[in-house]
């Protein structure tokens, strides 16, 4: 059944254009403006990148009227291609917020108001926590996938310790009784089913798939990206 299209952000106006030249020193990139002008931007995204940043790809990027920032420019997405990918990591949990607040996940449309950024034990903070109508607590942990080969997405790009230490809080909530879900936003165009990169991070593909046996319920989901909005596309099977 085709999803309705829930809207997750706006971007007004809509992101400027350019042309990527290469992205360097993690938070910075080099972009080209149609005139040939060079800008430094902001490339908010701590991850590796990988098969979603090429060089001459088309890059839409927001601009910050803050005299306080060294770089007013923040790069948003890329484009493949095949479609826009984005990588903005920082929206992404407010992203899912929205999309849970708008009743489009089926399986978390039970709950109250959600709070950000909840300290969960262990020193750990959780992106989403809420309630259900049983007072069950619901711990939810968002990671953003921009990874897609051979028509498969993939989490992570990067080996990640902080990834499976989240797991491993996870999945201590559900030996509570408590609820654990994992939610991976796909931010990228192309693309039939979902699982975790082996190849990359073994430690955090093992338990992912131990998470998965002891109750933690793993979610993928797939935006539209474009320079004008964010928006929710479908459900997205997941293959461990």
């Amino acid at each position: 059944m085709q999803n309705k299209t829930v809207v997750l952000h706006e971007y007004a106006p809509p992101l400027r254009i350019g042309k990527l030249i290469k992205r360097y020193k993690r938070f910075l990139a080099d972009i080209e403006w149609p005139d040939g002008e060079i800008s430094t931007v902001h490339c908010p995204n701590t991850g590796s990148m990988l098969a979603c940043a090429g060089h001459n790809w088309p890059v839409a990027v927001s601009y910050h009227a803050n005299p306080g920032r060294k770089y007013p420019w923040t790069l948003e997405m890329t484009h493949n291609g095949l479609g826009w990918i984005g990588i903005h990591t920082g929206r992404t949990n407010a992203l899912v917020q929205r999309a849970i607040e708008s009743g489009s996940i089926k399986a978390l449309q039970d709950h109250g108001a959600i709070r950000a950024e909840v300290r969960c034990g262990d020193n750990c903070r959780m992106d989403l926590m809420f309630h259900d109508s049983k007072q069950t607590p619901c711990w939810v942990e968002i990671k953003n996938v921009t990874l897609a080969q051979d028509g498969v997405f993939y989490f992570p790009d990067a080996v990640t310790t902080r990834g499976s230490k989240h797991i491993e809080t996870l999945m201590r909530r559900c030996e509570l009784g408590e609820r654990g879900v994992l939610f991976f936003l796909i931010q990228h165009p192309a693309g039939e089913y979902f699982t975790v990169a082996e190849h990359i991070d073994a430690v955090f593909a093992n338990n992912l798939r131990r998470a998965a046996s002891v109750g933690v319920e793993i979610m993928a989901w797939q935006t539209i990206v474009s320079p004008s909005a964010i928006c929710l596309n479908r459900a997205i099977p997941v293959r461990l």
